[in-house]
Formats: structure tokens, C-alpha cells, sequence
């Protein structure tokens, strides 16, 4: 027959019990301590007098040190190379024209030169001279290739560029030596200094003929076209956010190289000797020991919960075969034997009650079975307790009972009706029964089969009580 349907989980009860067995619990967590710790404790020694584990542990200990090492100068010269490029970045903002420029309006000059020989075709001569122009062209190309052309022209010029390579980005001079042509273009933020670029190089490079004269031939050099206006760019602020945008990407570099730094720095107090002393043998034994006990402890608690959950014996009232009244529960008193840490247990969950207070529970309960017994019973009023628990047990709470039962009541013990015949005759042959359960030693199934077998001699059943319950 299925006397409950739902089981309960008494939490603070379940952690009783797991106190309750202290004594298992710090004897199965100091063997595994002592195994664990022992053996730790035993291979750090043989480890301590064996030379080549000792030579091997100092050999990965060089290794990681090197790699360490490696690693940090590699950020140190990352950190290095990345300031040195924002600093030319952040330069370049400052000095660059195309910086300075205005999207909406930039300058923009050409020249063409026009370089010119007194060759000519002799009509009817085998052997023509050769005409010099190309050569000419050529000569004036490399005078300004030659990098003194853009150095002689910052000199020359009013306003300041500070570096040649912010010069070309504003003046370029280039040569065709089949057109005998020599191109310059410039690019400023004010018409005055694209006029002044172009003149400048024009006046450097008529200053260069005398020269290239004495080396080549005699030539000519004749401005056939000048052009300056100014123009719309759109792709000049573009250009100018991306510039910004790169000494940004660089600073979140630079921060991203100097967070990793730090935590490298931090990995210095792992670069540990990993050689074992004797000393550290000992005490790397009995923090194994320890870790081992606490979590054997732990593991210990966990199995007598679980056995507590999956035990199947009375956990209070509530555990009772399903439809019984509950006629009391006495609690567990002061005048029971107990050590003292269990005692200390018990206490802090408040299952030891004070003398008085057992009295007054077992004089109550005694008084409503009393009532029970003439509400229910006719005829003889004799009652018999029956429980799985101790016969002694039962013996000495019928005669606590029977202290305070109304006169007339006679109460019993018949102990367990399942494995004894004569405690089942005796229950057998008294009016009324009672079921005595012990909270966390009686059986569920055994009480439920008293229940049925009390049934089928049609007994009336007054109720149960449950012993050894919390005092709060």
C-alpha cells in the first residue's frame, strides 16, 4: 500500500545527521590525508635526493627564464618602435602640407619648360650630328634627382618647410627626354606659395644650364606653359581623418603593448626554482595533507546527506504511514548519555530538550491518548505500542506513559509485531494500538507493514508518536 505520496527534505536535519557521524567522517578523512600527504610528501623527498630530477628541474627552469626574458624585450622593442612611430606620425600632422589643406579649396600650378637645340638635318649628308636634346633633358633629371635641387630650393624659399620629404609633397619636377620637356607642378594652400614653388624651381634649373651647357651642348629653355588655380578635393579629408585616425590605432597599440608588459612583469614571481628542498618536500606534505582531509570531510557530508535522503527511515512526523494522527513527540532529553561533541551538535540544532520540557511533552501526550482511548475504545481500555526500535526502549517510554495516563488506561509493550510472535499475540489481544516510531531509526517500510498487518486483525489503530524529535 503507497502511504505517501510526496517525501519531504528536511535541510537542517539532513546537516544533523551529517554532524552526527563526526566520528566516520574524521577517521575516513585522516587515512586519506595521511595516504595523500604521505605520498606527496614521499615522492618530493626521493625527488630532493635524486640528482637527475634535480638537474632536469633546473634545466626547464633556464628554459622558461630565457623564454621569459625573450618575450620581454620583444614588448620592450614593439613599445620602443611604436613611439617612434607615433612621434613621426604626430610630426607629420604638424608639418605636412597636405595636412593644411583646405578640401574645398587647394592650389594646384604646372610650368612646362620646353628644352631647345640648333640641331638641324644636313639635306643630302650621309652623316647627320647627333642631336644633344635627349642627353640635355636627361642631365637636368638627374641634377634634380640628385636631391641637392629640393635641398637648394628650401633655401630659397620665404616661407619654412622643415624636411624634404614635406617639400615633395608640394613640388615635383619631372623630365621627358623623347618631348625634350621638362614638367613642374606644385600644390599649396595659397596661390602666393604655388607661384613662389614654381619660380623657384624654374630659377634653379635656369641657373643649372650654364653647367649642363659645358657638359652636353648649347641649349635653350623656353616656358611654353604656366597654370595656377585652385580646385575642390574631396578626397583630401578623407585622406586627412584616415592620417588622425592612424595615431589612434597606434596609441591603442602602444596601451594593448604596455597592459601586456605588466602582466609579463607580474610573471616574474612565477619563474620559481622548481627544485625541491627538503624542507619544501616536508611542508608540501602536510599541505596535501590537509587539502586532502578537508576535501574528504566534504566528500564524507555529501554521502551521509545523500544517505539520509535515500535512507527510508522516519525523518519526523511528516514520515509517518500516511493517515495516522499524531498523538506526540517527545524529544530527546537531557538524561540521555551523550559524549560531548555530539552533545555540542545536538545543542546547536536544538534537539536536546531540558527535563521539565520532556516531561511536559510526554504528560501531553499521554493525556491525548488518554482521550483517544475513551473517544475510540469500548470495554477494556488497554492499549498496546508497538516500534521497531528497542524492546528496552519502548519498555521504558510505556512506563514514562503510563505515569500519566487517566486511570482505567493500561498501556503495553509488544515491540516489533513483524519478527515476534509473541509481541503480535499480545498487540493482538488489547483493544487499541499505538505505533512508536524513532525520528531517524525506524524503518518507513517496516512501520507501514505493522499498519497493514494491525489491519487485517481489524485493530484500531489510536495514532503514533514520534521519539528523539528537535526540542525546538
Amino acid at each position: 500500500m503507497n502511504y505517501q505520496e510526496e517525501k519531504e527534505i528536511d535541510l537542517v536535519r539532513m546537516l544533523l545527521k551529517a554532524c552526527l557521524g563526526w566520528r566516520t567522517i574524521a577517521v575516513v578523512a585522516i587515512i586519506v590525508a595521511f595516504v595523500v600527504g604521505g605520498i606527496k610528501m614521499a615522492t618530493n623527498i626521493a625527488h630532493v635526493l635524486d640528482p637527475e630530477v634535480q638537474e632536469k628541474a633546473q634545466q626547464e627552469y633556464d628554459a622558461k627564464v630565457t623564454a621569459y626574458e625573450a618575450e620581454g624585450r620583444q614588448l620592450e622593442l614593439a613599445i620602443e618602435e611604436t613611439e617612434r612611430q607615433i612621434r613621426v606620425q604626430e610630426d607629420y600632422l604638424d608639418q605636412s602640407i597636405l595636412m593644411q589643406l583646405d578640401p574645398n579649396q587647394e592650389w594646384n600650378g604646372s610650368m612646362t619648360l620646353y628644352v631647345g637645340t640648333d640641331y638641324q638635318i644636313m639635306p643630302g649628308s650621309t652623316y647627320q650630328n647627333e642631336n644633344q636634346a635627349s642627353k640635355i633633358v636627361a642631365a637636368y633629371g638627374d641634377y634634380v634627382d640628385s636631391g641637392d635641387f629640393y635641398t637648394a630650393v628650401m633655401d630659397k624659399l620665404s616661407f619654412q618647410v622643415k624636411d624634404v620629404r614635406y617639400l615633395n609633397e608640394m613640388l615635383g619636377v619631372s623630365v621627358d627626354t623623347g618631348r625634350y620637356v621638362i614638367s613642374i607642378s606644385a600644390l599649396a594652400d595659397t596661390r602666393e606659395k604655388c607661384e613662389e614653388l614654381i619660380n623657384t624651381a624654374k630659377t634653379l634649373l635656369l641657373a643649372a644650364q650654364s653647367q649642363i651647357t659645358t657638359q652636353i651642348d648649347k641649349h635653350t629653355i623656353q616656358t611654353t606653359e604656366v597654370r595656377i588655380l585652385s580646385k575642390e578635393n574631396p578626397d583630401r579629408e578623407a585622406f586627412q581623418t584616415n592620417q588622425k585616425n592612424a595615431v589612434q590605432d597606434m596609441e591603442a597599440t602602444i596601451a594593448n603593448y604596455r597592459t601586456d608588459y605588466i602582466e609579463w612583469e607580474a610573471k616574474e614571481a612565477e619563474l620559481k626554482l622548481p627544485i625541491v628542498t627538503m624542507k619544501k618536500a616536508i611542508t608540501n606534505g602536510i599541505k596535501f595533507f590537509l587539502i586532502a582531509g578537508l576535501v574528504m570531510g566534504f566528500v564524507m557530508g555529501g554521502i551521509y546527506c545523500v544517505g539520509y535522503i535515500f535512507s527510508g527511515r522516519v525523518q519526523g512526523s511528516e514520515s509517518l504511514p500516511f493517515g495516522l494522527h499524531l498523538i506526540g513527540e517527545i524529544p530527546v532529553g537531557t538524561e540521555k548519555k551523550l559524549n560531548g561533541i555530539d552533545k555540542w551538535f545536538l545543542g546547536i540544532f536544538g534537539v536536546v530538550a531540558k527535563r521539565e520540557e520532556k516531561d511536559a511533552r510526554l504528560g501531553a501526550a499521554a493525556r491525548h491518548l488518554s482521550q483517544l482511548v475513551e473517544t475510540k475504545v469500548e470495554g477494556q481500555k488497554s492499549v498496546a505500542l508497538i516500534s521497531d526500535m528497542e524492546k528496552e526502549e519502548l519498555d521504558k517510554l510505556v512506563t514514562s506513559l503510563g505515569k500519566s495516563v487517566a486511570s482505567g488506561v493500561e498501556l503495553v509493550s509488544a515491540g516489533n509485531i513483524l519478527v515476534s510472535p509473541e509481541g503480535s499475540k499480545l498487540a493482538e489481544d488489547q483493544s487499541a494500538v499505538v505505533l512508536v516510531a524513532k525520528q531517524g531509526v525506524s524503518v518507513q517500510k517496516t512501520l507501514n507493514a505493522m499498519v497493514d498487518q494491525l489491519k487485517s486483525y481489524d485493530k484500531i489503530i489510536l495514532g503514533a508518536i514520534v521519539t528523539e524529535v528537535e526540542a525546538k
